[in-house]
């Protein structure tokens, strides 16, 4: 059975220097933090759609992690790697 597939956005947050976001929660310092929102919040079977935040050297390495951390999320705007 093939799982329904959920676009969303992936996003680098911004931090200052102190590691925080713009709504003031603490990420510390480390390498870039990137966060993955689904655009729905259920998906048609009424499951909620993966959501996530990791942090990564790049883009490329979010788009990578993500994969992994979601299987069924994709991302608007990027495309699967010819084989």
């Amino acid at each position: 059975m093939a799982r329904a597939k959920t676009t969303g956005t992936l996003t680098r947050v911004s931090l200052n220097r102190g590691g925080y976001d713009r709504q003031g929660e603490y990420y510390g310092a480390g390498k870039p933090l990137f966060r993955y929102w689904p655009d729905a919040e259920y998906n048609a079977k009424g499951r909620r759609n993966c959501s996530a935040e990791f942090r990564a050297d790049s883009r490329a390495a979010a788009l990578k992690t993500l994969r992994i951390k979601c299987p069924t999320a994709r991302v608007r705007g990027t495309r699967k790697a010819k084989r």
